[in-house]
């Protein structure tokens, strides 16, 4: 008897954290975009120049409205689905993209990104998405699993 009411218990617990969860991920996702919006405003007022990363195969473009996004950080918000385990360290390399255009506008690769590109055999031309900040317009694709 006890045990029955104790699953029960959970099961509720469980439906209204997984609730609480979508309701702060749609309210974090609203405020980005107001932000988002605040920030466009004021770099057209002041005519910065806003770079933009293409996701190509979605055809979807972004903008970098701070210095220290990452592509991984812009798709993660957005919800492009770039997988990683390593929360931006660098060290598991599943957020490896193909920079299809604009490698001139996007930080230069450090001794430990191309040591791991490296090792996985990684064709010319990819990077970690989340070693990858943007500097200007840029193009890139995911690759393939």
């Amino acid at each position: 008897m006890k045990t029955s009411r104790l699953f029960r218990e959970f099961a509720t617990l469980d439906k209204q954290i997984r609730e609480l969860q979508e309701h702060f991920q749609s309210t974090r996702l609203h405020l980005r975009k107001k932000i988002n919006r605040l920030v466009v405003l004021q770099k057209e007022l002041s005519w910065e120049p806003i770079p933009t990363v293409t996701f190509q195969k979605l055809g979807k473009t972004v903008n970098v409205l701070s210095a220290g996004d990452t592509i991984y950080s812009l798709a993660e918000d957005e919800g492009f689905g770039l997988t990683g385990t390593c929360e931006g360290n660098g060290d598991c390399a599943l957020c490896t993209i193909a920079i299809v255009s604009g490698t001139e506008n996007i930080s230069p690769m450090d001794e430990d990104e191309a040591a791991i590109l490296k090792k996985l055999d990684r064709p010319a031309g990819c990077r970690l998405s989340c070693q990858s900040r943007v500097t200007g317009d840029i193009v890139v694709d995911f690759l393939e699993p």
